[in-house]
């Protein structure tokens, strides 16, 4: 995925996460002032005008090493080439090789919609064959987008399987 994808991309999906959170957290919510078509206005902002000036527990969160990270949990399966059933304490590992051929005729894999999922019925769906594409699709954006080839990772092309 060559960069310039990848910074469209990364803006789009902060731009759309900033529209999605910001509005409902009350930050674009200004009162109301007398503007000036000549004079540059400052409008005060009611949620930043409670934060403070200087964040005592502030951490700097390093998101690249975490994507990272995440990636390496879930595609930990791929270093084994034959279906490994969920720990039943641990859950792991995540992701799961998918050999039904339901849908296409070559090997897939699947990563749960959420960890531990079960159906109706508590059986575990965390199976070959009850994969979601949401979540296989944003596993693979995730690696590419932090530079992982998910092409080439671990000897299988994840991007074909999706």
């Amino acid at each position: 995925m060559n960069k310039k994808f990848k910074k469209i991309l990364a803006v789009m999906l902060s731009a759309q996460m900033a529209a999605t959170v910001l509005p409902a957290a009350g930050v674009f919510a200004a009162e109301p002032q007398e503007e000036s078509s000549s004079v540059a206005v400052s409008k005060e902002l009611r949620a930043t005008e409670k934060m403070d000036t200087v964040i005592s527990n502030y951490k700097y969160l390093d998101f690249e090493e975490m994507a990272k990270e995440l990636d390496r949990v879930l595609f930990e399966f791929a270093q084994n080439p034959e279906y490994v059933e969920p720990d039943t304490d641990t859950l792991l590992p995540i992701g799961y090789w998918d050999d039904t051929h339901v849908n296409f005729d070559k090997r897939m894999f699947g990563i749960p919609s959420y960890i531990g999922q079960v159906d109706a019925n508590g059986a575990t769906t965390m199976l070959p064959g009850t994969q979601e594409g949401i979540t296989t699709i944003m596993a693979v954006l995730n690696g590419e987008l932090v530079g992982i080839d998910k092409t080439d990772q671990y000897g299988y092309d994840f991007v074909e399987m999706m």
